[in-house]
This record gives C-alpha cells, sequence and structure tokens, in this order.
C-alpha cells in the first residue's frame, strides 16, 4: 500500500489493541460529554484482562501515518501460523 501523503510504499504489519480500538467523530469534541467508538468490538474486554486482538495496517515511518484495517481480527496464533 503506499501513503495516502507521500506516495511512498508503506510498511505492512499489525496493530494491537489490549483494550479497544478506540475512535471518536471529530464533530464529538464539541460537547462536554461524549463516548468513543470501539471500532475493535472488544466489549467486556475492555475491562477483563485478555490476550489482545490485532489488525492488518500499514505504516509510514515518514509521514508518521498508520492505516488500519479493522475489518478482521487477528490472534498471535493465527500470525504465527500464517508465516
Amino acid at each position: 500500500m503506499n501513503c495516502p501523503n507521500c506516495k511512498e510504499s508503506m510498511c505492512e504489519g499489525y496493530s494491537s489493541a489490549n483494550s479497544s480500538l478506540s475512535w471518536i467523530q471529530e464533530d464529538k469534541f464539541e460537547s462536554f460529554i461524549f463516548k468513543d467508538e470501539d471500532l475493535a468490538k472488544s466489549g467486556w474486554k475492555n475491562i477483563i484482562p485478555w490476550k489482545g486482538e490485532y489488525f492488518k495496517s500499514s505504516n509510514c515511518v515518514t509521514c508518521q501515518i498508520v492505516i488500519i484495517d479493522y475489518s478482521k481480527k487477528f490472534d498471535r496464533k493465527s500470525i504465527d501460523n500464517a508465516k
């Protein structure tokens, strides 16, 4: 994948979600109280300790941009088996 900013090739890997993968819509910051969206759908895993999940991601070290595909979750075992 190429970086949307500099167009150079991005480094492929995984992003870790040890609790949740959080995202907050920009206009929600206008409110005094808001709730983030848990993209990882981790539910109770936010509270109870667990092993973590991983999502395919692309990283541009130069521009400091990470693109995360959170459509599929991986655990450490499935990543090790894919090698």
